[in-house]
């Protein structure tokens, strides 16, 4: 299956992907689970969720301090 994650106010990026989580695209990607939220059809899903979805955004989280 092809998995597109678009990260919202930036870039996509398109996967063929058969068994993983949205952690192993992160981390294929060099993105920190701790910089942003995955959203699958306006809902939050968990980093170590499988990849159902053709579409996921990504939503970059910022703290300061």
């Amino acid at each position: 299956m092809k998995a597109t994650i678009s990260i919202i106010g930036g870039d996509s990026h398109e996967f063929d992907i058969s068994t993983e989580t949205y952690a192993d695209l992160l981390k294929i990607m060099g993105i920190s689970p701790n910089e942003v939220v995955i959203i699958v059809d306006d809902v939050p899903v968990p980093h170590d969720s499988p990849v159902t979805s053709a579409h996921s955004k990504l939503l970059t989280v910022l703290s300061g301090g």
